[in-house]
């Protein structure tokens, strides 16, 4: 009696299930969190973002899944806050993200959680977290669980220098019960950190640089050649656009330095991806040389800079805001250096330690002038600026690379964890 029961029955329910499946697909992130069945979870590893997993934030999706490939309970928790930003100017919801991540890579189903900056049903031995506004938000939260936790400080995401709220909500996370650890990628950063007594040095870990997808190191594209094989000297610029006109990357100086090599040359075309476009500022005299291509995934970048010769970064700090910088060198550097793109940026901070100027990269000043007489060289040699791609590319390749970059995050993690079990351990039992 009941088979045949079920068996009415299943008919009747499924044009229900159908509606239900397809109205928790369009929930918005309120609902969806009321949607989801309250219980708690138990793990080793939690990572709490605003962001991941979209994929035009390359560092923290390969970081973050190199995490849960590595600890098999980890999940990340998100909030999607950050989706609107100018940088992205994302218009679907966290949800809709998650789900095509899920499709694309289906072995990490089910464990990129949405969530306020509640993490009331979650247990956890450590948390890991990036950039310090999303610590910030996070910390009352972990202070109420007593979960122990790790961030890594980027530049920006709230990190400024010599800025007053800065250094309270810096002081306020270092300050807590629940600080471990905090990993640093740039030298002045560490600095700043021990001359202002933020905390101790051996609480800072200094890891040089930025994760870098693992396959712009393991894939190697062919490559063309300006006086090899094209005729033509192709320039690229590469970012987001943070504030008008782009000055904190350098656009300006971007297109003065383009209208001033036209001027002399035929054989010279310009390219640009982000959210630039001939309205920014004035281009006349590039017509026919420029080409705008807008925001664009890693994936598409690969076949971009196959024909292309020198990515040109003459971003300038605290200009977006009193005390921003960007990192040395920046992301969109580091991914058109690993193919075999010649790299030419400013380097005004003094940040860089592990590269040598007319070698792997070139440093530039932040004139158009003087930058136009050093590319002027290189257009004049073309086997000295291939060689400078080859030899950046190899150099980018060891510096990126997983062993220098996520294992020794990893090595970090691990050994939080294993001091925190050895801390349960070693707790005498008083029952």
């Amino acid at each position: 009696m009941m088979i045949i029961w079920n068996n009415l029955l299943k008919p009747t329910l499924r044009p229900f299930a159908r509606k239900l499946r397809g109205l928790k697909a369009t929930l918005s992130l309120q609902s969806q969190l009321a949607f989801r069945k309250i219980r708690t979870r138990h793990t080793d590893l939690l990572i709490l973002d605003t962001l991941f997993p979209h994929p035009l934030s390359p560092f923290r999706y390969q970081e973050f899944i190199s995490y849960l490939d590595r600890f098999p309970s980890a999940l990340v928790l998100t909030t999607g806050e950050h989706l609107p930003t100018p940088a992205l100017k994302e218009t679907r919801q966290i949800g809709e993200i998650i789900n095509e991540f899920e499709m694309e890579q289906p072995e990490y189903s089910g464990r990129t959680i949405i969530i306020s900056h509640n993490i009331e049903y979650y247990e956890a031995r450590l948390a890991y977290i990036v950039f310090l506004y999303n610590v910030s938000v996070f910390l009352p939260a972990l202070e109420l669980k007593q979960i122990p936790f790790v961030f890594t400080l980027y530049p920006g995401g709230g990190f400024r220098l010599n800025v007053e709220e800065s250094d309270k909500m810096l002081k306020r996370v270092i300050s807590s019960p629940c600080f471990r650890k905090v990993i640093v990628t740039q030298k002045n950063t560490y600095d700043y950190l021990i001359s202002k007594n933020f905390c101790k040095s051996e609480q800072i870990e200094f890891i040089y640089g930025v994760v870098t997808p693992l396959n712009l190191l393991k894939n190697r594209l062919p490559k063309k050649y300006f006086g090899y094989e094209k005729n033509t000297l192709d320039i690229c610029f590469v970012a987001h656009k943070y504030m008008e006109a782009g000055i904190d990357k350098g656009y300006d100086v971007f297109i003065e330095t383009a209208k001033k090599l036209v001027a002399t040359h035929c054989n010279i075309h310009f390219h640009i991806v982000g959210d630039f476009t001939d309205a920014d500022l004035p281009i006349q005299g590039l017509d026919g040389r420029i080409t705008f291509y807008g925001p664009r995934k890693n994936k598409w970048l690969e076949n971009f800079y196959i024909d292309k010769d020198i990515i040109l970064s003459p971003n300038i700090p605290f200009k977006v805001m009193d005390g921003s910088f960007d990192g040395f060198p920046t992301a969109s550097c580091t991914e058109a250096g690993l193919r075999k793109v010649a790299v030419f940026c400013t380097d005004e901070l003094h940040l860089n330690v592990k590269f040598t100027s007319g070698e792997d990269l070139v440093i530039i000043p932040h004139d158009s002038d003087k930058i136009v007489q050093l590319l002027e060289f290189y257009y004049s040699n073309p086997a000295k600026l291939k060689k400078l791609a080859e030899t950046g590319s190899e150099k980018f390749r060891t510096v990126y690379n997983y062993e220098n970059q996520i294992l020794p995050r990893i090595r970090i993690i691990e050994a939080e964890l294993q001091g925190e079990a050895n801390e349960i351990f070693s707790t005498p039992n008083l029952l």
